[in-house]
Formats: structure tokens, C-alpha cells, sequence
């Protein structure tokens, strides 16, 4: 089967992803909808590391933040705690990757399949 360029990367991804994991992958892709000023404001440079981070994972639909922790120090961030699949434990070093001030994330989430 042809597939166009642009859809290319995708088309092989499903190969190895499910159709639901493909949808949530491309609903992540998706613009972010308009943010309050209150998100944007502690999304900004002007907010500690800390604050920003904490605001990424809350908002974050495929985390329970209550089993997360992390630490951050001089743009290095380090998340633990456990989380239900490896789906999960990349969406949530997904979620601090675009945060202006974090230039290292180290992700010793534990999948836990409980």
C-alpha cells in the first residue's frame, strides 16, 4: 500500500501501536486548546521550575499526579514514583519536554501493572 509523505512516520507506527494508543498519540499531536491566563502565566519563565512542572503533570489527562514526585534542580528534572504502563510513563516526560527551562528530564517512573 502507497501511503503519502507527509503520513508516512505514522503509518509505520501502526504497526506497532494499537488503534487506541495511535488515537491518543494523535490527540496529543493536536493544538492545545486556548489557556487560561492562569495556565499560561505559570507556564512562563517567571514561575519557579517547580510550579511549572507540577502544572504540566496535573493537566496532563493520562496521569494520576497524586503517584507522581518529582525534584528539579538548575533544569534538571528527575520523576518518580509508579504509574499502570509504559503509555503513561512516556506521556508523562512528554509533558515536561516542551516547559521552557527544563533541559533534562530523567524519568525513574516504576510501571506497575496492578
Amino acid at each position: 500500500m502507497s501511503v503519502a509523505a507527509p503520513w508516512r512516520p505514522i503509518y509505520s507506527l501502526t504497526a506497532h501501536f494499537s488503534v487506541k494508543a495511535m488515537a491518543e498519540l494523535l490527540e496529543l499531536a493536536a493544538p492545545p486548546p486556548s489557556c487560561s491566563s492562569e495556565t499560561s502565566f505559570c507556564l512562563s519563565l517567571s514561575c519557579p521550575l517547580s510550579d511549572r512542572v507540577s502544572r504540566a503533570l496535573e493537566g496532563n489527562p493520562y496521569l494520576a499526579r497524586r503517584n507522581l514526585r518529582f525534584e528539579t534542580h538548575q533544569g534538571r528534572v528527575v520523576l518518580r514514583g509508579r504509574v499502570g504502563s509504559f503509555f503513561q510513563k512516556q506521556m508523562a516526560q512528554e509533558a515536561l519536554r516542551s516547559i521552557d527551562g527544563v533541559a533534562e528530564i530523567e524519568n525513574e517512573l516504576e510501571v506497575c501493572w496492578d
